[in-house]
């Protein structure tokens, strides 16, 4: 497959030489990048903007939004579930190829971030900078099908070492084994408020988050809310517990 300054996307067959189909039309912008998903059914491109786009057999199938400058390059994982993509709005974002969301906070740098690459075994990620640098980041326990909706913003470790808690945007806190790279548990669920924090009590027996407009204690054997306080104005963006509690 080739990409072009013209805007399409073409199959060509190597033995014949000869184009396989139509082009494949991304309007008058020029396509900068391709990648191709290790099952060969997926396409996803880039243009000269901020968004990547999902292709089915010539068909645009999904706009994956969430850069705010114009991407870079994009590499998707060996087993086909996570799209890596890298921009000038100095962030690269991981996300999940089968809903198209992303599965992670941006990965955050001082300087535009322009290429992406995976490990063969797609546990690193690869990533290289305008400050003359290259960066190796550990994706091995990034849930590879989080099944949040919306971006994670937070996750920490639960006690033992083998299991996360990740919190989202969509309102829902989940627990994960790191083995399996499953959730474990069903969702404890915030109501119409993403959850934009946690924290474990020094215990390890609680945890409390911080949402929209209320905090929130629950009990991690039950994943039930212990107490509540609210009352607030503004979204709750950190929280932290006494050594003493």
């Amino acid at each position: 497959m080739t990409c072009s300054s013209a805007g399409w996307l073409k199959v060509w067959n190597l033995e014949s030489r000869k184009q396989i189909g139509k082009d494949w039309r991304d309007g008058k912008r020029e396509v900068s990048t391709i990648a191709l998903s290790p099952d060969e059914k997926k396409v996803v491109s880039v243009s000269n903007d901020d968004v990547v786009k999902l292709w089915d057999i010539g068909k645009q199938i999904n706009v994956l939004i969430g850069h705010a400058s114009y991407v870079k390059d994009i590499a998707i994982s060996p087993n086909g579930l996570i799209l890596a993509s890298s921009s000038l709005d100095q962030t690269a974002l991981l996300w999940g190829l089968e809903n198209c969301q992303p599965i992670s906070a941006p990965l955050q740098y001082a300087h535009a971030v322009t290429c992406v690459s995976f490990s063969t075994d797609g546990k690193l990620l690869a990533t290289v900078c305008w400050d003359k640098s290259a960066y190796t980041w550990d994706v091995s326990a990034i849930i590879r099908d989080a099944g949040h909706t919306e971006w994670v913003k937070a996750t920490i470790y639960l006690p033992g070492g083998q299991r996360i808690m990740t919190c989202s945007k969509d309102g829902s806190l989940r627990v994960w084994d790191l083995d399996s790279e499953k959730h474990i548990r069903e969702d404890w669920r915030e109501e119409n408020s993403d959850v934009h924090t946690i924290a474990l009590s020094p215990d390890g027996n609680k945890v409390v988050n911080g949402s929209y407009d209320v905090v929130k204690l629950w009990d991690i054997d039950i994943g039930q809310v212990i107490t509540k306080w609210t009352g607030r104005r503004c979204g709750v963006t950190s929280v932290c517990w006494s050594r003493e509690w």
